[in-house]
């Protein structure tokens, strides 16, 4: 049974030009609030990119290259509060048809190597692409400016009033 994706933009290899093409690509309102869920957003009122899809000549890999831009918003590690953030990334990525999709045994995947991950379904989805380069993006900790405040409030209620010599270090290392 196929996987329904949230932002599904699909390019069959047999149409990119050999000279590639370039790829404007947005989130409608509805993928974007999927694309919350699935990321576990406060909210994600913007996601769009642009992609460059380039066969590799004589090869059957096609390289994909872009910038993807979000407007997200996540919830604080320490506050628990709201974060809006602007999310930049740039993106490069080899894909290749020769590759089975289904691995018989576990696979382990190197992210420094420039090797090719498999086309999944004889298509390139060039909307996970950037919802998987989003994924990656974003900040994994994203923390309020309230954050330090708080924690150090807490961390002075813990120790009932009196000063952790790490305090100490720490006001050391502030100035």
């Amino acid at each position: 049974m196929p996987i329904s994706l949230e932002f599904s933009r699909r390019l069959a290899p047999e149409h990119i030009p050999a000279e590639g093409t370039s790829v404007h690509l947005a989130a409608s309102p509805v993928e974007c609030a999927l694309l919350a869920r699935r990321f576990e957003l406060v909210d994600l009122t913007r996601l769009e990119g642009d992609a460059q899809i380039v066969p590799v000549a004589g090869t059957s890999t096609i390289h994909v290259t872009g910038h993807l831009s979000a407007d997200v918003v996540q919830t604080c590690v320490v506050t628990l509060e709201p974060v809006p953030a602007l999310v930049e990334a740039d993106f490069d990525r080899l894909f290749s048809s020769d590759l089975p999709y289904e691995a018989e045994e576990e696979v382990e995947i190197d992210p420094e190597s420039e090797a090719p991950e498999p086309i999944a379904g004889g298509t390139l989805d060039l909307g996970e692409i950037l919802a998987e380069e989003l994924s990656l993006a974003m900040e994994p900790y994203p923390r309020s400016p309230d954050a330090d405040r708080l924690l150090a409030e807490r961390e002075a209620e813990a120790s009932g009033g009196q000063r952790s010599p790490f305090t100490a270090l720490d006001s050391l290392r502030r100035h």
